[in-house]
């Protein structure tokens, strides 16, 4: 199952919208090295990807629970996506 790791402290959006343009319902707070899984991910339009969580997180207003997000790609890495290979460890490459 992938595993998506916040770089950043950053928002899970409902919709593609700005943080701030979004009610308390429709984001979530993620701090920096908060880890989460997500059973699918696609990438989506202005540097975001959509995923589908793993089980949904409640939202900023504290009683809304949200499965499916988008998350600003540069703030979230998704580790182990279909069809890339497994992370096994450090690999050193001969570069001069």
């Amino acid at each position: 199952m992938p595993k998506a790791i916040a770089q950043a402290q950053t928002f899970l959006k409902a919709q593609l919208l700005g943080s701030e343009d979004l009610a308390a319902a429709e984001k979530i707070f993620v701090p920096k090295g908060h880890v989460f899984y997500v059973t699918e991910v696609a990438p989506d339009r202005h540097q975001h990807l959509w995923l589908k969580l793993a089980s949904p997180l409640t939202a900023s207003d504290g009683a809304t629970k949200l499965q499916e997000v988008y998350a600003y790609e540069p703030h979230v890495t998704v580790e182990g996506r279909p069809g890339e290979p497994p992370v096994t460890g450090v690999i050193k490459l001969a570069v001069p």
